[in-house]
């Protein structure tokens, strides 16, 4: 039996992790910035100048003190000034300066050319270089550029601690955002206006010393390795900053004689906010669009307003639609007075479906601007749905005449199918409270069943608790069937049973994306697979002179049938996902904990106007996370203390077109912190290309494992082979 209660007593407040944060102002005051502008290089660079440049320089300054930003804290570095070195050393500094203080808002924003050189080696393996062009960039007479290493007195360091004029490399860039950040805290903005800057500051992680975190883990306890991982990896790679580019990591940058096509839009966006304050991904949507150019947003820190240590948090999860049909007229026509009789012709097209979780039962209200506070237009339900569309029919209208705008605003209100739960008897005041919608953004409707197993059922305990037992098949075979927290509840406490609902309302969404999979699985079928998630144990070493993160045996793959069965001794993890298909795919991967409900994202791509993002592995590529050239850190997984297992999932999305699958993530219902956070990006749409996910269970004990096998078979495991030091290197330039 399934009933849905609406209680007609007073509600408890609105959840904490429902609420959005408070917007900061746009605030300068304390900010450091550093321009680079090269307008102009010699004839030995093969470079043509770039009179656009100066333009782009003066704006950007004349903004910054119009903003009030400290003129003594705008260095400025122009064309001879700006050799490899000085660039070097202007960067460095930074990490010095007594002036700065930690978290002060840094700018560090350059304007010039951009190169890229792509690597060769025996094994037929291609990657890529990007790289920015110092005043004294030079590549050698017959095309190609030269090697790192080369000695010059005025060149900033490679790599591997040599002299270089191949520029300042993706790499060396990253290691010094790294150490910026190590030393001045993560508020670190980087624009770049150079061709192929969407790639322009990612490179393998370095770390700062040779301490071993296993080392440390194996002497003091199993959390001493994740809070070391934490420690060594929090300000570097993809958390030391945030990257606005002007183009995708292929492409070039569009020069106009009065400046960057990147720096004028950009510009122009910022004026407009005066003291008004949005996010960096939001500064890249509202830009105007610039032909065959696509602005990056790359950075774990997207969500940040921008010059702010503080991440934006909605409420609701709106999506722009615009009207198909209105009537008995298209959209063309303009919009129409629709009678009640005929409100089933009112038809909005939005882009966005199945691959964000829309399904045939989800339901939308719209509204005619982004102020969900107002009327709605109505609801709408879904009438068709493909993979990456959705077309919403009015069926309920708030009020009759209205008249439907061109575009307007959808927000989900519900999710799809009802999150089931079930309430003791000796708890059944609880019902009372229960919403009929819950999740961060009130969208899933929960429904309290009998007779039926449910995705959570509440327990009653001594002293006035409340656990909860997770209904689960691959939880059960590790006998696991409990969360791993209690909660107070007293029935004359409102505030108490507040708590018990945030846990019911973070179990919805954490079950609701844990089982979202396509109806058909075109990349990780049964009878053909063609994407590979793989996991290795990752230690300390050297490459390049470079210490890094490097596998500790890649021919262990500890994912065996699908289950990661984590070592007894917590060891730094590392991920693979390999692409066997011709398709450039984009990639999210996230980790369900079972044990408190959050979800940690452990790798998402960058963001850009229309979903014109870079793919994070192109066709038959590997992408690495926690170790190479991804920027996102390594992982851990080790049992909570007195449980002697624990169970949580790796959740791996790849689809052919961005998809954000930011908003999944969330912190505890436990903590009562604010779980997700949304954005208006929407995709360029063709409509039905794949999308698919996996779902592989985590597997943690305290005791010793008592095999470990090596994980996919001998033919899954082939490996191209990485560069090796006699390289060829194709050199391209533009902005």
């Amino acid at each position: 039996m399934t009933t849905n209660r609406t209680s007609k007593k007073q509600r408890p407040q609105p959840l904490p992790q429902m609420k959005s944060s408070t917007i900061p102002p746009l605030d300068l005051t304390s900010l450091f910035a550093l321009i680079i502008g090269i307008s102009t290089y010699p004839d030995m660079s093969g470079l043509r100048s770039l009179p656009g440049v100066k333009a782009d320089v003066d704006s950007m300054k004349a903004f910054l003190e119009d903003m009030n930003a400290p003129s003594d804290r705008i260095h400025t570095i122009q064309n001879e000034e700006a050799t490899s070195s000085a660039i070097y050393q202007a960067l460095k500094d930074i990490t010095k300066n007594k002036n700065i203080g930690r978290n002060d808002p840094i700018l560090i924003y350059f304007a010039g050319h951009g190169a890229k050189a792509d690597i060769t080696s025996e094994g037929n393996f291609l990657s890529s270089v990007r790289m920015l062009c110092p005043y004294n960039f030079a590549r050698r007479n017959d095309g190609v550029s030269l090697k790192d290493g080369t000695p010059n007195d005025d060149a900033a360091p490679g790599r591997n601690g040599a002299a270089s004029e191949n520029g300042i490399t993706d790499a060396v860039l990253a290691d010094i955002l790294n150490d910026i950040s190590r030393a001045k805290g993560n508020n670190i903005t980087v624009i770049m206006d150079c061709c192929y800057s969407g790639y322009g500051t990612r490179g393998t992680v370095s770390l700062r010393s040779k301490a071993n975190p296993r080392h440390v883990a194996e002497s003091r306890s199993k959390v001493a390795l994740c809070d070391k991982l934490k420690t060594m990896f929090q300000y570097s790679g993809v958390f030391s900053h945030t990257l606005l580019a002007g183009s995708g990591m292929e492409q070039p940058g569009n020069e106009k004689p009065d400046g960057g096509a990147f720096t004028k839009a950009l510009i122009d966006v910022l004026k407009t906010l005066k003291k008004r304050n949005i996010t960096y991904r939001e500064l890249i949507e509202n830009m105007e669009d610039l032909n065959d150019q696509y602005p990056q947003c790359v950075g774990n820190n997207q969500n940040r307003y921008l010059f702010s240590m503080q991440s934006n948090f909605r409420e609701h999860d709106l999506y722009k639609v615009k009207l198909k049909k209105c009537g008995s007229s298209t959209s063309s026509s303009s919009p129409n007075n629709i009678p009640r009789d005929h409100q089933e012709l009112v038809t909005y097209h939005l882009t966005v479906g199945t691959a964000y979780g829309i399904t045939k039962e989800s339901k939308f209200n719209v509204y005619t601007t982004m102020d969900t506070k107002k009327l709605p237009l109505g609801e709408f339900t879904v009438r068709n749905v493909t993979n990456y569309t959705t077309d919403l029919v009015l069926t309920t209208s708030s009020t009759t005449g209205k008249v439907f705008p061109q575009v307007a605003y959808a927000s989900r209100t519900r999710l799809g199918n009802d999150f089931q739960i079930t309430i003791p008897k000796e708890l059944s005041y609880i019902e009372e409270f229960v919403q009929e919608n819950l999740g961060k953004h009130r969208n899933i409707s929960v429904t309290t069943v009998t007779g039926v197993i449910p995705k959570l059922t509440l327990v009653a305990t001594s002293r006035n608790l409340v656990d909860f037992e997770v209904n689960n098949e691959t939880c059960h075979k590790y006998e696991v069937t409990r969360l791993c927290r209690t909660v107070k509840c007293h029935t004359k406490r409102s505030s108490t049973i507040n708590e018990v609902i945030s846990v019911i309302s973070g179990a919805a969404d954490f079950f609701t994306h844990l089982d979202r999979f396509p109806t058909t699985s075109q990349y990780f079928g049964s009878e053909r697979r063609n994407v590979f998630l793989r996991c290795y144990a990752l230690e300390e070493g050297d490459i390049d002179d470079v210490h890094v993160m490097k596998h500790k045996d890649p021919a262990v793959d500890l994912i065996t049938s699908d289950v990661l069965e984590c070592p007894s001794v917590p060891e730094p993890l590392g991920f693979e996902v390999e692409n066997r298909t011709n398709d450039s795919l984009y990639v999210a991967l996230l980790y369900f904990d079972i044990g408190d409900l959050s979800i940690r994202l452990f790798y998402q791509p960058g963001t850009a106007k229309h979903g014109h993002v870079d793919p994070s592995i192109g066709p038959n590529g590997q992408l690495t996370i926690g170790y190479g050239s991804s920027g996102w850190r390594p992982q851990c997984f080790h049992p909570r203390e007195g449980r002697p297992v624990d169970v949580g999932f790796l959740k791996l999305f790849v689809s052919t077109q961005w998809v954000d699958f930011s908003d999944i993530e969330q912190a505890s219902p436990f903590d009562g912190y604010p779980r997700g956070r949304t954005s208006h990006s929407q995709p360029y749409i063709s409509p039905n290309t794949p999308w698919d996910s996996i779902s592989v269970p985590v597997v943690q004990r305290s005791a010793p494992a008592t095999s470990r096998n090596s994980g996919h078979t001998d033919d899954d495991r082939e490996r191209k082979i990485p560069p090796s030091n006699e390289e060829t290197h194709r050199f391209m330039s533009g902005r």
